[in-house]
């Protein structure tokens, strides 16, 4: 189990929260061993969508790091197949 503290919801937003747990998910998946298929689940069509595009959007630095987090990944698992899936 991974978690973070963002801090108070005053100065934080449900969209960064989200993509966060994109990030822990992928966090979750480079810990274990012998991976080949994940599948990450989210219900926030919008930081599904903000991983799809690389122009300026809010939060876009937690998407770069997402990106970075997939890349070590996949580094570690060279065959690994992740997707993120909006899931209601």
């Amino acid at each position: 189990m991974l978690r973070v503290c963002l801090g108070s919801e005053e100065h934080h937003t449900v969209f960064e929260a989200e993509l966060l747990g994109l990030s822990l998910a992928v966090e979750l998946v480079k810990s274990e061993s012998h991976v080949q298929t994940v599948t990450i689940g989210a219900d926030s069509q919008a930081a599904i969508l903000a991983t799809r595009h690389d122009r300026g959007t809010p939060g876009q630095y937690l998407v770069d790091g997402l990106y970075e987090q997939i890349a070590a990944t996949q580094h570690r698992h060279p065959a690994i197949g992740i997707e993120l899936r909006w899931t209601p």
